[in-house]
């Protein structure tokens, strides 16, 4: 449902030869969403990167360094649950653009299960 629109945005940056990727956030987005989306992140880093420190196949992982800035050059996804928009956004649109975001009144509980928390 999110989409390529929906993820945040990175901006490069080289020091001592380490490329680190500055993550750069949604406004629309709320909080427990980006930290439910950070949780997939480890998981893709922890997988990545065997046992013995060697990765696999593939592009390298990026280190990407979670910043305060924001992204907003594209704009909301539609059609998600209201707990995927920030509320202190939401309350700054108006009834048309509330309108048209299509959200659904469902709550989603962005949370995972113990077992991959580990």
């Amino acid at each position: 449902l999110l989409g390529v629109d929906g993820m945040s945005s990175d901006e490069s940056s080289v020091e001592d030869d380490i490329t680190y990727y500055s993550v750069l956030r949604k406004k629309w987005r709320h909080g427990n969403l980006t930290t439910w989306l950070r949780v997939f992140d480890a998981m893709y880093r922890r997988l990545r990167v065997s046992k013995t420190n060697r990765k696999g196949r593939g592009a390298s992982v990026h280190w990407r360094q979670v910043t305060t800035r924001y992204n907003d050059t594209r704009g909301p996804v539609h059609c998600l649950p209201k707990s995927a928009y920030d509320p202190e956004w939401l309350n700054g649109l108006n009834d048309m653009e509330r309108e048209d975001l299509a959200m659904s009144e469902a709550q989603y509980a962005f949370t995972h299960a113990p077992e991959v928390m580990m």
